[in-house]
């Protein structure tokens, strides 16, 4: 590395840096997808579904013309999977992994709350595996997508995912592209189905299985070899594609449930505590029978009687194959019940195609998971019957209310204030034409951010600041009140047995609602699988470490890959791309020379990953002042701030005199009256600022000793050098909250918003990073809101129990 120059060609570098994965290819049939080895090609598929059953018969090969060899013939499709023995090679290779591992087998859960998943009973239901040094548990990620993205316009094509990403990691380094084992895409143009993806998922489990059985694998710290275990617990998907990988029926089978036995008639019920769950034993029992079934018939009455297939992932005989499936919180709740609720219970955008999307969506979308087409769970059959005959599945009632929630003026209202939210930089705002084909398609973030915390600074002003408001709008924010209340427990990063249970009294309570403020809009599937987050938050922790967002963004680096567009060769491309971009982002963050420049100030980094240099900030990691502190001018602190400074130092009992004190000695100590004055510093990650410089990143909420928060903008930032350690302070401009009987937000406490006069107080409050809790959202309302003379300040956190309170 050391003797490299930076403007040598790039491939010749990414050449001599040997990150190419090892990729083994297999023939893949076109309509089975049924496997072959390269050097015993058969013409036609041999594959039969069932023992009495006809060969697949598909071509498996076909004739190319090329330049230099006239006619070849050449496999109609490859699939290819990446070794999983040389990815976890080069993964304990190095250097900092293994004591990253190591925080996982010594973690000791937490007694009353739940701060990851280490802390959670999934985390030990595989006995003493998770905490044993040298185990490695594995999730599972399966989703398909479009890799031709919007770049050929009517082209709509199918590519799956499969990743695996090592839960031994913390959270934040987990989720790294480069910490993610792409072990597989399937095959172009069009994926498989419910019968046929095993098929794909075999080869995968023909290369984890083995690792349940400890392998000597050398490391970074054991080069002579360590032992090594490895399996996959979680499977994470969007309900319609975990469905289809582990052999559930979809939403359309009379047993839709992957959870309980309730039926498509039952989807009313809200009394959970008397619900039949599934278990894993009975689970494997119906897909065994399934998979040994000889005839359409027999399956199709097993399949009728149990709502299970039979599945590749069945073989990991270690796997719970009902409380190891996750829902998808990004799918379910963000895209599935919040989107639902907003476009069909509430009416609002619902003369625009998929809330502003080109592209329409079908009455699955958003009703179960998004804007996911149907799985077609029709199967297919060697006879060419449908190997499972399902009655689609169509709500009872109407869909879309009579008469939308919100008149023209309302909207006009909720999207001024929108245009008005006060936010950090970091927030992704929903947009402020809500509801307008214009603003595109919401993501899963601005769904959540929304409705938890943009409406609720804004529905209690539209629905209830009338003296005796009408008894709709009451029960409309009633019904919203219990809403937001779940999405905060349901989406947040700490949770506990209490938080569940205040989970399921809030969503059983909305639901309610909704049945009496439209009892002619029937619930959907989506609906019942959100009355079992309340027990996957207690077996899992908090879910949303489970989500598919960060998964998402990998599909996103994946349809950003430049490509020839041949579908034979797409995925064999993407693979191998993104697999190398891994390996080489690793490489740079773990080695120095990387970043050494050449004359022009041009580096490897630069040249080889472009602008992404380091990969994505820990979000809960501090970071200081201490670079923008050494590069900075001394200068005198304000007097006002230098008091509130030495006040603030004693008051904790550090203490220290005044620098104009009479009668100073060498021994006293003494506040330095000079330091840094930064206009931002990152904490937790984030990026806050003074007043002045970004008013959205300054207002935050702080924790006061004995437990007091208290909200403010930050209105300076000093550095002081104290005693030879470098010490931030925070300017703080406390916002004085109205007395509690003028806040209309006392009668809703799932809003969890506080309001404050819009105005400075006198007192300055001293803070340091360390005390900050979270950024705040916040709109300002004239004088004369909700009957206060003065302006208003409506603030709501963003913490989302991340940073303990």
């Amino acid at each position: 590395m050391s003797s490299w120059n930076p403007s040598h060609d790039v491939r010749t570098a990414m050449k001599h840096l040997s990150i190419d994965p090892v990729i083994v290819r297999s023939v893949c049939c076109p309509k089975c997808f049924a496997s072959y080895a390269l050097d015993d090609i058969p013409e036609f598929c041999t594959w039969r579904a069932r023992r009495r059953c006809r060969p697949c018969g598909e071509p498996l090969t076909a004739t190319r013309s090329t330049h230099s060899q006239g006619p070849i013939t050449v496999p109609r499709r490859l699939y290819s999977v990446q070794s999983f023995r040389s990815w976890l090679e080069w993964f304990l290779s190095r250097p900092d992994i293994e004591d990253l591992l190591e925080q996982s087998w010594a973690h000791q859960p937490s007694d009353d709350s739940m701060r990851s998943t280490w802390d959670s009973p999934a985390w030990r239901s595989l006995g003493n595996f998770s905490t044993t040094r040298g185990n490695l548990t594995f999730s599972l990620f399966y989703d398909s997508f479009n890799p031709l993205h919007n770049k050929i316009a009517g082209k709509v094509v199918s590519c799956g995912v499969l990743t695996l990403r090592c839960m031994n990691l913390p959270f934040d380094v987990s989720r790294r592209p480069e910490n993610t084992f792409f072990i597989a895409l399937t095959p172009l143009p069009y994926g498989p189905n419910v019968v046929t993806i095993t098929a794909l998922l075999d080869p995968i489990m023909d290369q984890v299985l083995p690792f349940w059985i400890a392998q000597l694998i050398q490391t970074y710290k054991f080069p002579l070899g360590r032992s090594i275990r490895a399996g996959i617990v979680p499977v994470i998907a969007d309900i319609l594609a975990s469905k289809k990988a582990l052999g559930y029926g979809s939403h359309a089978c009379e047993q839709f449930c992957s959870y309980c036995l309730c039926t498509l008639d039952q989807l009313e019920r809200l009394d959970l505590e008397n619900w039949t769950i599934r278990t894993s034993e009975a689970v494997r029992t119906a897909a065994e029978n399934w998979t040994a079934a000889q005839t359409v018939k027999q399956r199709e009455q097993l399949f009728k009687s149990s709502g299970v297939r039979g599945s590749a992932l069945h073989r990991l005989h270690y796997r719970d194959h009902v409380r190891h499936t996750v829902i998808g919180v990004m799918h379910n709740w963000m895209e599935g019940v919040l989107q639902h609720h907003c476009r069909v219970k509430w009416g609002l955008g619902t003369n625009v195609l998929s809330f502003g999307s080109s592209s329409g969506s079908s009455d699955s979308d958003y009703m179960l998971d998004s804007d996911h087409d149907s799985d077609d769970d029709s199967g297919v059959s060697d006879d060419g019957d449908a190997d499972t005959r399902e009655v689609a599945w169509k709500p009872t009632g109407r869909r879309i209310p009579v008469t939308p929630t919100f008149n023209p003026t309302d909207l006009q209202f909720i999207r001024s204030r929108l245009a008005r939210i006060l936010a950090p930089t970091w927030f992704e705002r929903p947009p402020a034409n809500l509801g307008v084909k214009a603003h595109g398609k919401l993501k899963a973030i601005a769904w959540q951010n929304l409705f938890a915390y943009c409406l609720p600074l804004i529905l209690v002003e539209l629905w209830a600041s009338e003296s005796e408001p009408e008894p709709r709008n009451s029960e409309l924010l009633a019904n919203f009140d219990h809403l937001v209340a779940a999405t905060d427990i349901v989406c947040s990063y700490s949770t506990s047995n209490t938080a569940a249970d205040a989970y399921n009294a809030h969503y059983i309570a909305y639901r309610q609602g909704l049945h009496k403020l439209w009892p002619t809009s029937a619930s959907v599937p989506n609906h019942h699988y959100a009355m079992h987050n309340g027990d996957q938050l207690k077996f899992w922790g908090p879910l949303i470490l489970l989500s598919e967002l960060p998964f998402e963004s990998d599909i996103g680096e994946l349809q950003d890959i430049n490509t020839n567009f041949h579908y034979e060769d797409m995925d064999y491309t993407m693979l191998k791309q993104i697999s190398r971009k891994a390996r080489l982002t690793a490489e740079i963050e773990t080695n120095a020379d990387f970043r050494h420049t050449d004359d022009n100030g041009h580096s490897l980094a630069d040249i080889l990953l472009g602008d992404r240099s380091t990969t994505v900030s820990n979000l809960h990691a501090s970071s200081t002042t201490a670079k923008k502190a050494s590069r900075s001018l001394k200068k005198d602190l304000a007097a006002e701030h230098y008091t509130a400074i030495l006040d603030y130092l004693n008051s904790r009992g550090e203490m220290f005199q005044h620098c104009e004190q009479a009668g100073l000695t060498c021994t006293d100590s003494v506040l330095p009256p000079t330091g840094q004055n930064f206009n931002s510093f990152k904490q937790y990650g984030r990026q806050f600022s003074t007043r002045h410089s970004h008013e959205g990143n300054s207002l935050v909420l702080v924790r006061r000793p004995l437990g007091i928060q208290l909200r403010g903008f930050i209105e300076d930032v000093y550095c002081i050098d104290i005693e030879g350690t470098k010490r931030t302070f925070l300017i703080l401009e406390p916002l004085e909250s109205v007395p509690n009987v003028l806040n209309p937000y006392r009668h809703f406490t799932g809003l969890a918003c506080q309001v404050a006069y819009d105005r400075p107080m006198a007192a300055r409050i001293v803070a340091e990073p360390s005390h900050l809790i979270s950024h705040l959202v916040a709109l300002r309302c004239p004088g004369g809101t909700f009957g206060i003379p003065e302006p208003i300040i409506i603030t709501r956190s963003l913490n989302q129990g991340r940073v303990p309170e």
